[in-house]
């Protein structure tokens, strides 16, 4: 005997799905004047497993934002897994044995006039673990202001993660 439905599930408008925007999680905020606060608060969410990035529709990087008067600064941390060999080829030595490796990516995006904050708030966040920086890309937002995204990866260990602190520099 064949079975064949033939009823038909009633689309659901993409609107009711999501959250309305008094219900969705916002985003912490910090005062431009204080970047080791924002730096410690990204540090403890690239030890939270959300920051691992996952191949998945709906997965955002967790985000905070940087403030100064008006003008608000978005920051972007994710981390992925990586294999020993490519840990070595990209830093050119030795991966630590026994240990989780990551590669973390930090990404800011900004007004043209906090280039230089931001920059010192990725040093704060990263410390002296290696790291690649790639060049800032300039473009402009919704209201034809000047923004600065900045994008740094580094190579850190589970227990550079842990430590709650920026990790401290490899020799090379």
């Amino acid at each position: 005997m064949k079975s064949r439905i033939t009823t038909r599930r009633t689309p659901i408008p993409r609107s009711a799905i999501q959250r309305p925007a008094n219900q969705r999680p916002s985003t912490r905020s910090f005062a431009l004047s204080e970047p080791h606060r924002a730096a410690a608060e990204a540090r403890a969410m690239l030890r939270h497993p959300r920051s691992l990035i996952r191949i998945t529709p709906g997965w955002q990087a967790p985000r905070f934002t940087v403030e100064a008067g008006d003008s608000t600064a978005m920051v972007h941390v994710s981390r992925r897994r990586m294999t020993p060999l490519l840990w070595r080829r990209l830093s050119g030595q030795q991966a630590p044995e026994g240990q989780d490796l990551f590669l973390v990516t930090v990404s800011v995006e900004c007004p043209q006039w906090m280039h230089n904050e931001s920059t010192r708030l990725l040093e704060f966040i990263l410390g002296q673990a290696w790291t690649v920086r790639e060049d800032p890309q300039e473009f402009r937002d919704r209201n034809h202001q000047a923004q600065v995204s900045l994008t740094w990866h580094a190579l850190m260990t589970q227990e550079d993660l842990q430590a709650g602190k920026a990790p401290a520099p490899r020799a090379a």
